[in-house]
């Protein structure tokens, strides 16, 4: 028996070691299309990098956000600070509540927020949240809250993401991600400059080859297409209900209650989409009455009228102007009865 019992620890040793050899060869050496259940990428278009990369610089700030690429395109520091108010932004793209809770238990306690503002989105409740917990673990620290979200989410991509990740951090010196904190893409019909904010804010202006052209493809079936259809089959299932994750809704509920016990207040806020996309969702009451029951809720697809070609970038981002008119909407509701 004795002899069993050391055989099996020398197997489960060497087979580990093996694995990790395996996983870090290719991580370094395959392309990003061969390793289909490892996904490390440092830096991209969400600067996930660069945020984490400076909130250290960040102490006792007025609001912290949170929330999907929703917040840190759709809240912009300078008009919070235009009002008086300090903040950084924590969010990240298509972030779910389980990395919400991670990067809050992270960075809360750090930036000493007076306000946690959580940007609700339906989508992110119902998602798996794999995607978005790639994105994280490569481009910040590895510690024992991302080995608690790895956990609850249970898939080999995230776990595969969370050991090369962990091993870069431990073995090897960080490479820098080579992002630009300022440029333009060129599409077809228009044209995109991007540019950081400190403070975790992604400022992308979207300017049109024509208004004529610009008011022809919005009149198309732009609204139908694949990804939006994805994303309203992910919001809601074929009877129209609603079906966040379990364990979505329990970190979603984590967080309230560790931001209870430390005093912080937290504002809830769905930012609007284009109305007819919304329009599709049949459970946006079932979805309003879950997060009103959890707090102070704003939803702004009911609250402020928003023009879907002016306002909008997207089906579901907001131009400048549609940020600006979210930011002092919610500042007026939302602080400055404070």
């Amino acid at each position: 028996m004795k002899k069993f019992l050391g055989q099996l620890v020398f197997f489960f040793v060497f087979t580990t070691a093996l694995y990790l050899t395996a996983l870090a060869f290719c991580g370094r050496f395959f392309p990003s299309g061969l390793t289909k259940n490892l996904k490390y990428f440092v830096g991209g278009p969400g600067y996930t990098y660069t945020r984490f990369h400076e909130v250290n610089q960040y102490k006792n700030v007025d609001i912290v956000f949170s929330g999907s690429s929703h917040s840190y395109r759709g809240f912009d520091p300078r008009i919070f600070k235009e009002a008086g108010y300090t903040s950084f932004n924590l969010a990240t793209s298509a972030q779910t509540p389980l990395q919400a809770e991670m990067l809050l238990n992270r960075y809360v306690d750090s930036l000493n927020p007076k306000t946690l503002v959580f940007e609700v989105y339906p989508f992110t409740f119902p998602s798996d949240g794999v995607e978005s917990s790639v994105d994280v673990l490569a481009n910040d620290k590895i510690d024992r809250y991302s080995l608690f979200m790895a956990l609850h989410l249970n898939n080999l991509k995230t776990y595969n993401t969370l050991l090369y990740s962990y091993l870069q951090q431990l073995f090897l010196k960080e490479k820098k991600a080579n992002e630009k904190l300022s440029f333009k893409l060129d599409f077809k019909n228009f044209t995109d400059s991007i540019s950081y904010v400190p403070g975790g804010f992604n400022d992308i202006r979207r300017k049109w080859d024509s208004p004529s052209l610009k008011e022809q493809l919005d009149r198309s079936h732009m609204l139908f297409e694949k990804g939006v259809m994805t994303n309203i089959n992910i919001i809601q299932g074929a009877d129209g209900k609603w079906s966040p994750r379990n364990y979505q809704l329990a970190a979603f509920e984590r967080v309230l209650k560790k931001m209870k016990e430390k005093n912080i207040r937290v504002v809830l806020v769905q930012a609007p989409i284009d109305s007819r996309f919304y329009k599709m969702i049949r459970c946006n009451k079932e979805i309003d009455n879950y997060f009103s029951s959890k707090g102070e809720y704003y939803n702004f697809n009911d609250l402020v009228h928003f023009d879907n070609m002016e306002d909008f970038t997207d089906y579901d981002h907001l131009s400048q102007a549609g940020i600006r008119k979210m930011n002092e909407a919610l500042i007026e509701k939302a602080f400055k009865k404070n």
